[in-house]
């Protein structure tokens, strides 16, 4: 035997027993006695490796390979090593390699290598996903980009939340320099009776004059006004007023001129302490605002319909006179609004003496049919307007969203005339809250609605939401109703039992097991029906992503007992 086997079968022994020290020894002694064969090398990079020494068996396993390229092992262990210093590529060029050399029907040293191949990959993940957690908290990238683009970037998060530019202004000083030196980020100003006078002093200087909306909510106190009175009001596009008195603000403002007014894309008033003085605001001429909000406030119908013809949204809450002459104002003002694509009505009668001037207008040219191409979405509450007595008189061929909410007289009509005019191919959302539709009626409605996907029926007719869950629950071979319908409530009926909700969601999901175009039920909302079986819950919430069936409220509770 060659005088090197010797020291190499007794470096294998040690090996085996642990001691790789002892081993190390015994195979350098048979290299330098002058072996050639690769196992040697081999043994002893595993040697190396076991002890940590991570280049020195690298070094070997090369040498391995250059006695004998054929062999796999010296591949394998390459790549097992690059691996470790984190050298990805060449761990992955030394494993196809490997691959390469093992028989295709040895499936034991595939598997081995597979294994390697997979670990590869994950660490190759976790090295990506360290290296860029490191660069977030080391480089600052944002401190790069061009002036303009941060620009934009502050403007987005303006636009969506105004009040972020305080919260962004502290992030650091760079980014507070940045913002307190545009003042296109400062041209929004909220002034209540609690603002301070540094707070608008500040303000003013930051925006340098050129606001485009301000919002007065309370008693601001006459110093704030004062602050703000020298201000450039030509920009300005937004005006919010509640709970104070308009002519106070008018009076206090004079560069808040009528053109300024008449300049204006969006108003909104709420609970003005004086009603009278938005008079002055109905009656300029030619006004140019895009959305108007009202509530809880009177609006001068006579002045408003004859001025306002740029509407888009359009929302009133308060008081209102059904009387002939205001009705027809309200119809001449969507008359000339054809643009409109919101609009939201919750009057209520009012009792009061009106406040406005009541002249004999000139008669006003009403079309027979009103058309809003692009009105898509339209709510009605309270006691005062009639959806029966307005909808008729609209084409609505693009409604996708209809709220009933506690309307005196049933919208029955309102819906047939829509039905009749084959109105609803594109409603998505119908909502009644006490509003009482007959049940051939909205089971009409639903038929024509192929495309609702949200329903609400609450507080309404006892049997009536019975009749329409019965609709709904129908299985494919009966034709399903509101096939892509995914939220459904129908709250606080008294009758509604378990049977028809258990049905409508079964069907569903079997029409889906079908492949049919059929949406599944997301949320059920079942509040207030003390029939619903309890113990049927934990199937249906097993079905339903959402489902809320909470008989009473505490305070419903505490007044039974």
């Amino acid at each position: 035997m060659a005088s090197w086997k010797r020291s190499f079968e007794h470096g294998i022994t040690l090996f085996k027993d642990g001691k790789h020290e002892d081993a190390l020894s015994h195979f350098t002694t048979a290299i330098a006695l002058g072996a050639k064969d690769p196992i040697v090398y081999e043994s002893r990079a595993a040697v190396y490796e076991k002890l940590g020494r991570l280049k020195e068996s690298l070094l070997d396993s090369k040498k391995a390979i250059d006695l004998n390229p054929q062999r796999w092992q010296g591949y394998a262990r390459s790549a097992r090593l690059f691996l470790k210093l984190h050298k990805f590529d060449r761990a992955e060029l030394m494993l196809d390699m490997a691959v390469e050399r093992i028989q295709p029907d040895d499936t034991t040293r595939m598997h081995q290598l597979s294994a390697v191949r997979r670990q590869l990959e994950d660490a190759r993940d976790a090295f990506d996903k360290q290296k860029r957690e490191i660069l977030s908290k080391t480089c600052y990238h944002f401190g790069k980009l061009p002036f303009e683009i941060a620009h934009i970037i502050f403007s987005l998060v303006v636009d969506e939340e105004d009040f972020q530019i305080v919260t962004l202004a502290q992030v650091c000083k760079n980014w507070r320099a940045t913002i307190l030196n545009t003042p296109a980020l400062w041209t929004t100003l909220h002034l209540t009776h609690k603002s301070p006078l540094k707070k608008v002093q500040a303000w003013k200087q930051r925006c340098q004059g050129r606001l485009q909306r301000m919002s007065f909510r309370g008693d601001v106190d006459d110093r704030i006004l004062t602050q703000i009175a020298d201000c450039d009001f030509s920009r300005l596009r937004e005006l919010n007023v509640a709970h104070m008195r308009l002519s106070k603000i008018l009076r206090a403002l004079p560069s808040l001129s009528p053109e300024v007014i008449r300049n204006l894309e969006s108003l909104e008033l709420g609970t003005l302490t004086e009603p009278k003085d938005a008079l002055s605001i109905w009656s300029h001429a030619d006004l140019q605002m895009r959305r108007l909000a009202v509530a809880h406030t009177k609006i001068y119908w006579q002045g408003l319909c004859q001025n306002a013809s740029h509407l888009r949204h359009f929302s009133y809450q308060g008081p209102f006179s059904s009387t002939h002459t205001d009705t027809n104002c309200l119809l001449h003002l969507l008359a000339l609004n054809q643009e409109l694509s919101t609009m939201q009505l919750y009057a209520w009668e009012s009792d009061a003496s009106p406040i406005f001037p009541v002249n004999d207008p000139n008669p006003l040219e009403i079309p027979s049919t009103i058309h809003l191409a692009k009105l898509t979405e339209l709510d009605f509450g309270g006691n005062a307007i009639s959806p029966s007595n307005l909808i008729p008189r609209l084409h609505l061929p693009n409604i996708a969203k209809l709220v009933f909410i506690r309307t005196r007289v049933s919208p029955r009509e309102a819906l047939d005339s829509l039905i009749a005019s084959n109105s609803l191919g594109r409603l998505v959302e119908l909502r009644l809250q006490a509003s009482f539709v007959h049940r051939e009626t909205l089971i009409s409605v639903l038929h024509h609605a192929s495309q609702l996907e949200i329903l609400e029926y609450s507080r309404c007719g006892e049997l009536d939401v019975v009749h329409v869950a019965e609709a709904l629950a129908q299985s494919a071979d009966d034709g399903l109703l509101c096939p892509k319908l995914v939220h459904l409530d129908l709250s606080r009926s008294s009758q509604l039992q378990q049977g028809p909700i258990v049905r409508l969601v079964k069907n569903r999901l079997l029409a889906i097991e079908q492949n049919l175009p059929v949406s599944k039920i997301e949320t059920l909302i079942l509040d207030g029906c003390p029939l619903m079986d309890p113990s049927l819950l934990p199937w249906i919430r097993s079905k339903v992503s959402h489902v809320s069936c909470i008989f009473q409220s505490k305070k419903e509770a505490r007044w039974r007992r």
